[in-house]
């Protein structure tokens, strides 16, 4: 049995104050500059370093604010009526993963509608999409482990070796977050591990463009993301709905929107090479 007495906050100076929730988004948007920046420079892509800042911008604001509506509307509706002024305080958590999801696709895409000659340069939004896939994937990770230092997203009750006690809650209980966080640092092993089997060749030959097999990458993250969650919410304590919780029911919708989305892009690869094909 572990007792979780840990401090929401790495900073705690009077009206300072830093979660490491909010430290983890920071660091994650940070660390998605310095990434596009580094491929910028080394001309593996052919983009504009004020194009980055402004991509960036776009992901940042887009994948917060949905993620905050998300858990305003889906998740704690009632909370929030209550406590309206609660709705700006995103760093204290409450931040839920389709609404980001959903928001960082969304601001990718007013972006690259913004910046129709990026296309004309091999840049879409697959392929920076698969670019940053090992990158999100640790980050989303870590982001359970914030979870867990936050004392939230706890799980059931129970008497295993490696149960915690957490702060305001009855009895010892299943680390659920770190489950999921296992689980997505897992898939950004192997999301690492194919984005250099796929885009490999091309950084050996400093330059990237898009190609047929761009967009699955960050698509399978989804997918890899969305299972850890439909599984290690088994031993989460929510409420159920005909036996699954809602973060169930989300993940599903998201599994089956991936699946689609892989189909289809099979599918105009396919038709990509018919094309192409001598008559």
């Amino acid at each position: 049995m572990f007792n979780n007495t840990l401090s929401p906050f790495i900073i705690n100076w009077g009206l300072i104050r830093i979660r490491y929730y909010g430290l983890v988004y920071a660091l994650g948007f940070l660390s998605l500059l310095l990434l596009l920046e580094f491929l910028r420079k080394r001309r593996y892509l052919d983009i504009t370093e004020d194009e980055n800042y402004s991509f960036v911008m776009y992901i940042m604001i887009f994948s917060v604010g949905f993620a905050r509506l998300f858990d305003v509307f889906f998740w704690q509706p009632g909370y929030y009526l209550h406590n309206p002024l609660k709705i700006l305080a995103f760093w204290e958590g409450g931040m839920a993963i389709h609404g980001g999801i959903i928001g960082a696709v969304l601001g990718a895409y007013l972006f690259f509608r913004g910046h129709k000659d990026l296309k004309r340069r091999g840049i879409n939004f697959w392929l920076i999409a698969d670019l940053v896939t090992p990158l999100t994937a640790f980050f989303i990770s870590l982001g359970r482990v914030a979870n867990y230092i936050n004392n939230e997203l706890v799980g059931t009750v129970t008497n295993v070796p490696w149960c915690v006690v957490f702060q305001g809650y009855a009895g010892c209980r299943h680390p659920a977050q770190l489950y999921d966080g296992l689980g997505r640092f897992i898939s950004f092993i192997i999301l690492t591990y194919f984005f250099f089997r796929v885009y490999g060749p091309q950084l050996r030959k400093k330059g990237i463009r898009a190609n047929r097999l761009s967009g699955r990458l960050f698509i399978w993250m989804i997918i890899l993301t969305s299972l850890s969650r439909i599984i290690t919410d088994v031993w989460k304590d929510d409420p159920r709905f005909f036996g699954f919780t809602l973060g169930q029911y989300y993940s599903l919708i998201f599994l089956a929107v991936s699946f689609f989305l892989l189909w289809l892009l099979k599918r105009n690869s396919a038709l990509g090479r018919k094309g192409h094909e001598p008559s």
